[in-house]
């Protein structure tokens, strides 16, 4: 459940990048100019949030500059922190890249996953070396909604976990 918020964080990241670079997509998307695709996912910075069954969670999106996004996740059970990562979604030279940091785990390894499709207005990342997630994915399919979804193998098994969020007012 871990890598699950992980992933989510860093597909909202991805989003939130502006830069006026080109990023290649893969046979799902098509090419389109970075600045478009960051353009297309302002929607992505503020807060949003999910309750149920006593457990908070949250992401926070906000700009750092023109080509970054900066972000938090956390998930509170009861009032008590349960997991916490930092995300950063980021232009670099051609690719916008999503990067996840949890904290307090694994020695605070980073994943950085790659924009590979922006396909429906899904904006795809994915990390072939990563067994979980492998695969992160965020979209907003109707105002002040948040859709994200992570994938990858687990015990040998395609898994997909969905995450939904609303905007908090």
């Amino acid at each position: 459940m871990r890598y699950c918020l992980l992933l989510l964080t860093v597909l909202v990241l991805a989003m939130g990048c502006k830069d006026n670079s080109k990023v290649e997509k893969t046979e799902e998307g098509s090419k389109a100019s970075t600045a478009e695709t960051l353009h297309q996912v302002d929607w992505l910075l503020g807060e949003w949030v999910n309750e149920s069954d006593g457990m908070l969670s949250k992401e926070t999106w906000s700009r750092k500059n023109e080509s970054t996004l900066t972000g938090t996740s956390l998930r509170l059970l009861r009032k008590d922190t349960v997991f916490v990562e930092k995300m950063m979604l980021q232009q670099v030279n051609e690719d916008l890249l999503l990067t996840v940091t949890t904290i307090d785990q694994d020695n605070e390894d980073s994943v950085t996953f790659k924009l590979v499709s922006t396909k429906n207005d899904e904006f795809l990342f994915e990390n072939r070396k990563q067994e979980f997630p492998k695969r992160i994915a965020y979209s907003n399919p109707k105002k002040d909604s948040l859709h994200a979804w992570i994938d990858g193998d687990v015990y040998g098994k395609n898994e997909r976990i969905d995450f939904y969020f609303t905007r908090k007012k």
